[in-house]
């Protein structure tokens, strides 16, 4: 297991290097759609389901790569807290590939590494990406929708 955390690692900033100065130059807009989509990933590892719900538009529809057909947010939420019940999040790492906004929408695309803990106390490692869809709500940014999840070949 530490192998593959440790492959993945490597793997991972292999293939995000490139982007490093990226981040580095991103909007204030970007800057805040990153904000957004940090504080939604840090709010699901502290199991802060309000401040998680907060995070998505009432109409969001998102579909994970181990989901039959994209969920809603009431089914999302559902699925989330039981979820948290079979494990926690140990530590995550968000890598920003690209991020474009255009007018009150962005999308983002990243990959991430993740390290879990069980119920039963198995620890596991993954890699996998995402891209995000996020509108302008006032002053804030909420999830309309995301397509991700895990890369195939994870344990």
């Amino acid at each position: 297991m530490r192998k593959l955390f440790i492959l993945s690692s490597i793997l991972v900033a292999f293939f995000v290097a490139p982007i490093s100065s990226f981040a580095g130059g991103l909007s204030e807009d970007q800057k805040a759609v990153w904000a957004t989509i940090n504080g939604h990933w840090l709010a699901s590892k502290n199991k802060d389901f309000d401040k998680y719900d907060s995070y998505l538009a009432d109409d969001f529809s998102g579909w994970s790569n181990d989901d039959a057909i994209p969920n809603n947010k009431a089914d999302h939420m559902s699925w989330t807290r039981f979820s948290s019940d079979q494990s926690k999040t140990l530590k995550y790492q968000l890598n920003l590939v690209k991020l474009v906004v255009h007018g009150d929408a962005a999308i983002a695309h990243y990959y991430y590494v993740s390290a879990t803990e069980n119920k039963d106390g198995k620890r596991k490692s993954v890699t996998g990406r995402w891209s995000d869809t996020l509108v302008r709500d006032g002053k804030n940014w909420k999830f309309i929708g995301w397509q991700g999840g895990e890369d195939e070949g994870n344990d």
